[in-house]
């Protein structure tokens, strides 16, 4: 048996490696799990169950860099992390063609900061399998803006000028974004995280980056960081008041997600590991949850901004419950699942407003909680007529600090997001 040739990289080295390099992106990469993966052709970010952060790699990949260029891709892998683009910019199921711009775009807001990334790289039969990253020269867009800016304008181009990503002569992707949102089970298979309530994305992304910034507090070596990333760093150290209205309605929602969960001392609640010294005892699922998203398509609220505004949020919420759309003024007009934007429908109504049909139809659907989207201008049904849903319902406006509601929560969103 012939013995096993030992890799020119040892990923555990290479890691080290950044400590002289730059210590805030050693400490980011500190606290990332590194698994050896051969299904990825490069290196991806992808989750465990558990919802921990690991980059998954390919040994050969590293092969045939300079250690400068093996540095380099591993802090594109960190840059992604830092912010936290499969959170910000997710892959949406069945929609390649958009996914792919997304990647670009992604790749582009970072790939600036890395002036050692490799030209070219080719696998041990010295075929080429990387030719060029992209950069926001590639397409003449300035530097120094985020992914959500370089995606608005590459949707602008006509589609055979997008290129990129594929190799059709603007470069490629650095590394593979088809894990963002996935794990790999113990048999080695590949498996969407979606759906998977101990996951929380948003939640483990910014923990890490928030614990290495605080751990590198007044190093020199943040000096040495690009001006784009200081910026960013000094943002998440001091951050700017912002309207809440995320963290409250997925506050709501986890209210709703205890629903369908049973007490479980073989779960451990991994969100009070670091808060106390003792097991809190974890939920495991019993069923998934059901969501009423119920629209209010008068005139009043019917907008494509409005909608716009509150679409990303809808779908993230529906990886983790079965979310319905209902819309209605007087009457319900239609309601649907959505798993991902493109599900959304065009509003159907436009009268006056009336809520208590919606409340019917959730107890109908036997939903777990609605959230309302709506001016709150309405006849309400009696606060001892609807059950549960007087405690199970958080009404959402847009631009209206004051309401006056019977029951329920409110959470409002204005331009100051």
């Amino acid at each position: 048996m012939a013995p096993t040739k030992k890799p020119k990289y040892n990923m555990e080295e290479l890691c080290v490696s950044f400590i002289s390099r730059n210590r805030f992106y050693s400490s980011l990469l500190s606290k990332i799990n590194k698994v050896s993966f051969p299904q990825v052709k490069t290196a991806g970010i992808g989750f465990t169950k558990q919802g921990k952060i690991v980059l998954y790699y390919n040994e050969e990949f590293f092969e045939n860099m300079s250690l400068s260029e093996c540095q380099a891709v591993l802090e594109h892998e960190i840059l992604h992390i830092f912010f936290k683009h499969p959170f910000r910019l997710p892959k949406e199921e069945g929609q390649q063609e958009l996914n792919d711009v997304k990647n670009i775009a992604c790749d582009m807001a970072i790939n600036q900061y890395l002036p050692d990334l490799p030209k070219e790289i080719k696998d041990s039969k010295g075929e080429v399998i990387f030719k060029g990253g992209v950069y926001p020269e590639t397409y003449g867009f300035p530097k120094e803006m985020f992914a959500e800016w370089y995606f608005a304008e590459l949707k602008k181009l006509p589609k055979k000028e997008k290129g990129g990503g594929k190799g059709e002569g603007k470069g490629q992707l650095v590394d593979d974004h088809d894990m963002w949102g996935k794990t790999v089970n113990e048999k080695g298979e590949v498996e969407e995280v979606a759906g998977n309530v101990d996951c929380d994305i948003e939640h483990e992304l910014d923990k890490i980056v928030r614990q290495a910034a605080k751990e590198c507090e007044g190093d020199k070596s943040i000096g040495k960081l690009p001006e784009g990333i200081r910026r960013e760093l000094e943002a998440i150290r001091n951050p700017k008041k912002k309207n809440p209205w995320k963290k409250r309605l997925k506050i709501f929602v986890n209210t709703v997600l205890t629903l369908s969960k049973k007490r479980s001392q073989k779960k451990i609640n991994r969100r009070f590991i670091e808060e106390v010294d003792y097991a809190v005892p974890g939920k495991k699922k019993d069923r998934r949850p059901k969501l009423l998203l119920a629209r209010d398509t008068s005139g009043s609220v019917c907008n494509d901004t409005i909608q716009q505004q509150f679409l990303g949020e809808m779908i993230n919420i529906s990886k983790f419950c079965d979310v319905i759309v209902a819309d209605c003024d007087t009457e319900v007009h239609q309601t649907y699942h959505v798993k991902k934007v493109t599900d959304f429908k065009s509003y159907m109504g436009g009268g006056g407003t009336s809520f208590e049909p919606v409340f019917e139809v959730a107890r109908k659907l036997a939903v777990d909680g609605i959230i309302y989207l709506t001016d709150t201008y309405g006849s309400f049904p009696k606060k001892e007529d609807i059950g549960k849903f007087s405690a199970k319902t958080i009404w959402v406006t847009i631009g209206q600090e004051k309401v006056s509601i019977p029951f329920g929560k409110h959470v409002n969103i204005s331009d100051n997001l």
